[in-house]
């Protein structure tokens, strides 16, 4: 059976519409969200809006709570209040199982894990925002990446999201020896003129293709697979 993966970095969801309609026209199954605003306490979430739209099923997990004295994100947004910040997993199947994995407790970053059942095949399924480090190498982000290889299984597994980290970093290098690089473009930038969003699977699962879509919508590409399980 072939399933299209599509993880995307939506810059807090600030132009849903245009990211529905891509996501719409795309046409994924599965869809990991990292930079998810929601209001403090819950409720406006962006990946909720994206699934009511989708017809589809979601979890989400704050990973921060964003102050707007202190945040530039919120700037960017022109938000005044206090908004939490997190991952998602948005899939037309459902969703059961879900674990939240701290990956560091200095800059807190987690992963958020669902287990999506599809057509009674069980697939773990990973999203995560690695932290920002713009000086290469990173201590923080080595063992953000490492905990992370800690917790995913070795068969049906698949891990999506901004490592913010380049195709040739020790971080990118040590995910792509545990698992597999499902795309086959490294020089295909997803932000800032780089390439720092990716989709990773177990070696049980064969990627048919994979590349990037066309929006405007983030200030990252989203990043797609078709994957066969």
């Amino acid at each position: 059976m072939q399933l299209k993966i599509v993880s995307w970095n939506i810059w807090g969801g600030r132009k849903l519409p245009e990211i529905i309609q891509c996501l719409s026209e795309a046409n994924p199954d599965i869809i990991g969200l990292q930079e998810v605003l929601q209001d403090e306490g819950g409720a406006n979430n962006s990946a909720k809006a994206i699934a009511d739209a989708l017809g589809y099923t979601y979890i989400y997990e704050t990973t921060t709570l964003l102050i707007p004295s202190i945040s530039h994100l919120l700037e960017k947004h022109g938000i005044d209040k206090n908004m939490e910040w997190g991952n998602a997993i948005v899939s037309r199947y459902p969703i059961s199982d879900r674990n939240v994995h701290v990956l560091s407790g200095d800059r807190k970053r987690t992963a958020l894990e669902g287990t999506v059942t599809v057509e009674g095949k069980s697939l773990h399924i990973f999203s995560t925002h690695l932290v920002y480090a713009p000086a290469q190498p990173s201590e923080i982000q080595a063992a953000q990446a490492q905990n992370l290889l800690k917790v995913v299984p070795k068969e049906s597994g698949l891990v999506m999201g901004d490592f913010n980290a380049t195709p040739d970093s020790k971080i990118i290098e040590d995910m792509a020896s545990a698992m597999v690089n499902t795309e086959g473009d490294p020089a295909k930038y997803t932000a800032d003129g780089k390439k720092i969003d990716y989709i990773f699977s177990t070696a049980d699962i064969k990627t048919l293709s994979s590349g990037t879509l066309d929006s405007q919508a983030s200030d990252h590409l989203p990043v797609y697979a078709i994957i066969e399980i």
